[in-house]
């Protein structure tokens, strides 16, 4: 069966300021992937992210999500972060967080029966159902993520991003939120970014390595090769194709590259 694209990276850079994060990224993802997204800190996978997610704007190269922008297709992607701030304090239930995903269809603040039923479908899908009037606060950590995920679900997305699902839960739970995502990953497409090779290559269907620049491969042909260009603590080899200025570490940080030159740095 062909999968069309539902992802569309196309040699996009991007900086914060005069320091580029991302240089000449390419991935192309098909409709049903689950894709991992690895590689070092400050690497680039949480912008690439937001990139996809239309929070930040690329300053060269292009990005389509489900044929559109990213900001138009942004009522069909789920998005769970990696760290949820709250006040524990505060009396809201695992219902309301799950309705918080349904806000952007609500101009009025009233909640219908289709964003109700919403809700209670994707706490069913994460296997919470009966935990509506919990209080969250009172959730253990691989409850809440649970919890979250759901509230991305319910609005009805068609994409899944996840930014380190797993990053506060033990081994155990870890295990048990792949096995979740790999159940939903037969209805939806997931891209997550992880720092756990050993279960990501167990359950993802691709690989995408983003080390200032990106690859992305099936995993069945995810080789050390791979492992080490994704996780090497030098940056390999960037070819300039076009006119992106990137600081060189080790000149002077006002000195850009010119276009075309080639930058070869030893871990």
């Amino acid at each position: 069966m062909e999968y069309k694209p539902v992802i569309e990276v196309s040699d996009v850079c991007f900086a914060y300021d005069s320091q580029e994060v991302l240089h000449n990224a390419n991935i192309i993802i098909h409709e049903g992937s689950m894709v991992a997204v690895v590689g070092p800190n400050g690497g680039g996978k949480s912008t690439l992210l937001k990139l996809i997610l239309g929070l930040l704007t690329p300053n060269l190269g292009s990005i389509r999500v489900l044929g559109t922008t990213p900001q138009q297709a942004s009522a069909h992607i789920g998005y769970v972060p990696q760290y949820l701030q709250f006040d524990e304090a505060f009396p809201v239930t695992v219902n309301d967080v799950v309705l918080m995903g349904r806000i952007e269809r609500n101009f009025f603040g009233f909640y219908r029966s289709e964003d109700k039923n919403a809700a209670r479908n994707a706490l069913e899908r994460v296997h919470l159902d009966g935990y509506q009037k919990r209080p969250f606060s009172d959730l253990s950590g691989g409850e809440r993520q649970r919890v979250l995920i759901a509230q991305a679900l319910a609005t009805e997305a068609k994409i899944l991003l996840l930014d380190e699902p797993t990053a506060n839960v033990d081994s155990v739970v870890e295990k048990q939120i792949f096995a979740l995502l790999e159940e939903l990953n037969k209805e939806i497409t997931i891209v997550m970014v992880s720092h756990n090779l050993n279960v990501v290559t167990s359950s993802a269907s691709h690989i995408a390595c983003v080390n200032h620049t990106s690859s992305i491969v099936p995993i069945d042909k995810f080789t050390e090769a791979d492992i080490d260009r994704a996780f090497h603590p030098g940056l390999a080899v960037l070819r300039h194709g076009s006119c992106c200025p990137v600081i060189d570490p080790s000149r002077s940080m006002s000195t850009p590259h010119k276009c075309g030159d080639t930058i070869h740095k030893k871990g």
